[in-house]
């Protein structure tokens, strides 16, 4: 069950969304339903270790955080991913996995979601991580 804050995170996501202008009436529909779903489960995280994938997610280089989907953009589509990752509802490919953790701390939770979402309302920004730059692997980069 998601704690008071993990909760206080989610509200404050679903009020962002509700009044926000960058969504249509249809994308806040979709992301406020997809959040109050993760704040009512039981599930509010998931390990994103899994058999068939790599110790890390270096291998996964070059990739956006919180673009899932790996289009380039991060949306709503990824969004909800993201959530249905977390509750154990689709099954995401090892590079589909790493993508969805904003925080690099091995887990998707609520604090990715909520990181996501500000992606998508302009709060926050994407970005490669660290150790895809460290190896020499950046997004668009042909040399």
């Amino acid at each position: 069950m998601a704690t008071r804050q993990e909760k206080n995170l989610l509200n404050n996501s679903i009020e962002q969304i509700k009044s926000s202008n960058v969504l249509s009436p249809r994308d806040k529909q979709i992301l406020t339903d997809a959040l109050d779903r993760l704040s009512k489960s039981k599930v509010t995280s998931r390990s994103n270790s899994r058999d068939e994938c790599p110790e890390d997610c270096s291998s996964s280089c070059p990739y956006y955080v919180g673009d899932v989907t790996g289009d380039g953009v991060v949306d709503v589509t990824d969004i909800v991913n993201i959530i249905q990752h977390i509750l154990g509802s689709n099954n995401l490919s090892c590079d589909e996995i790493c993508r969805t953790d904003y925080t690099l701390d091995g887990l998707t939770n609520i604090t990715d979601v909520v990181n996501v979402v500000g992606i998508v309302l302009g709060n926050n920004e994407t970005f490669i991580p660290e150790f895809c730059t460290e190896v020499g692997v950046i997004p668009g980069c042909t040399d």
